[in-house]
């Protein structure tokens, strides 16, 4: 059954205001509120969360997401593969959400290595998982990540892109195509951006100027995890890279599998808790098949 969408009503109230002024409250929306209740203060290099515009009013803990269809309230399934046995080591059930999703690859991760003893050497995933922050812990945790890098560095019509300009590690510097400086000039921390900047003076006496900006002066800006992101693009090519990709497809028949043979296209229970539950239980239906076809006699 699907959900009317639950909407901002009073002046100034967040949805989960709206949710709190009801008389009675189920038991996913329970979940939902004290979640929100006991989650700790935003640290001051994070960002805000943004209160969702639209909500459930029956299971607030499911996303609105259009993907692959018409927009509904979803939960997303994670799993970790063994891409040497094929078999599901552990499920992470997150809100239908990009951010969320990328977050709970960490969150496997770390629950692997703390449970079942097991540090992977080198993580296979789709773009999706390709942002700094992420491929950065992977480096630190000493995990080689063949994952490839989200980049918006292309975005720029008619004029010179950041690929046209030369990062200068040791004084911490861009070169433009003219040669000329763009200097560090501070990090905004909400967003883990590193400006640069040029000299105004330069960019006006420029014969490149109309193909780099129509502002006093050029911009770019560097994340603060680029040197892990550029460690990734080294990988793109080698044959490493090329083996993961193609073992990365055994990842997406795991999906059509539980989707298509163990049916797991909508869910019985609800919230968190109740996607968790369903996601465990198919991940061992899984294991279980797998387990039993490999020991049945060819």
């Amino acid at each position: 059954m699907a959900d009317a969408s639950w909407e901002k009503k009073l002046p100034g109230a967040t949805a989960a205001d709206e949710l709190r002024a009801r008389d009675t409250v189920s038991r996913p929306v329970a979940e939902y509120l004290a979640a929100l209740d006991a989650a700790l203060p935003v640290a001051a290099d994070e960002r805000e969360p943004i209160d969702p515009k639209h909500i459930s009013p029956t299971d607030p803990q499911a996303a609105l997401t259009r993907k692959h269809g018409p927009a509904r309230y979803a939960y997303a399934i994670n799993p970790l593969l063994d891409l040497d046995t094929d078999c599901i080591l552990d499920v992470e059930a997150t809100p239908a959400r990009s951010s969320a999703e990328v977050a709970a690859a960490q969150t496997l991760i770390t629950r692997a290595k703390a449970k079942l003893g097991i540090a992977p050497v080198q993580l296979a995933a789709d773009k999706a998982y390709g942002n700094g922050p992420l491929l950065g812990w992977l480096i630190d945790e000493g995990i080689t990540p063949h994952v490839p890098v989200i980049d918006r560095t292309r975005q720029r019509d008619n004029f010179f892109t950041r690929d046209a300009f030369r990062y200068e590690p040791d004084a911490n510097v861009y070169r433009c195509p003219n040669d000329k400086l763009l200097t560090y000039r501070g990090t905004v921390q909400a967003s883990q951006v590193r400006a640069y900047r040029s000299r105004p003076a330069d960019c006006a006496a420029c014969a490149l100027k109309p193909q780099c900006t129509t502002a006093r002066q050029r911009a770019v800006t560097r994340l603060v995890t680029e040197d892990a992101r550029d460690q990734v693009r080294a990988l793109s090519g080698t044959e490493a890279s090329i083996r993961a990709r193609q073992r990365r497809k055994r990842i997406e028949r795991m999906f059509g599998h539980l989707k298509r043979n163990l049916n797991l296209r909508s869910l019985k229970l609800r919230g968190l808790k109740g996607a968790a539950e369903e996601f465990t239980m198919a991940a061992a239906a899984y294991n279980l098949q797998l387990l039993a076809n490999r020991a049945t006699p060819a």
